[in-house]
C-alpha cells in the first residue's frame, strides 16, 4: 500500500445488509456510531498484522453495533451491522493482507 493509513473508522447505521446483500435496510431516524481502529504498530504485509487488525477491527464493530440481543429479528440486524462494518473497513484500509483474510472469511468488500 503506497499510502498506508494509520487509523480506521468505522462508520456504519445499526440496520445495514450483511456483507452478501447490497440494499441498505436502515432507517433515516438511525444515528451513525464510530469507532477508531489504530494499526501504527502492526505490518500489514505480513499474515500475523493482518489478523491482529482484522481482530481489532472485529471487535470494533461489535461495539459499535450494540450490546448482545435477544429478539430473533434484532440479532439479525446485529449480524448485518457487524459484517458492514467490518466490510468497509477492510474496504477502506485497502491492504491485500487483510482483503484477502476478510474473503477467506467468508465476506467481500463490495
Amino acid at each position: 500500500m503506497s499510502n498506508r493509513r494509520f487509523f480506521a473508522a468505522i462508520v456504519l447505521t445499526a440496520g445495514f445488509v450483511t456483507c452478501a446483500l447490497q440494499a441498505p435496510v436502515a432507517s433515516a431516524e438511525q444515528t451513525a456510531a464510530t469507532r477508531v481502529v489504530a494499526y501504527a504498530d502492526l505490518d500489514l504485509g505480513t499474515a500475523a498484522g493482518a489478523a491482529a487488525l482484522y481482530e481489532r477491527l472485529r471487535l470494533a464493530a461489535r461495539e459499535v453495533c450494540g450490546e448482545p440481543v435477544r429478539s430473533a429479528a434484532a440479532l439479525l440486524l446485529q449480524t448485518k451491522c457487524r459484517r458492514k462494518a467490518l466490510s468497509e473497513a477492510v474496504q477502506a484500509i485497502d491492504a491485500r493482507t487483510l482483503t484477502a483474510l476478510h474473503r477467506d472469511s467468508g465476506c467481500s468488500t463490495g
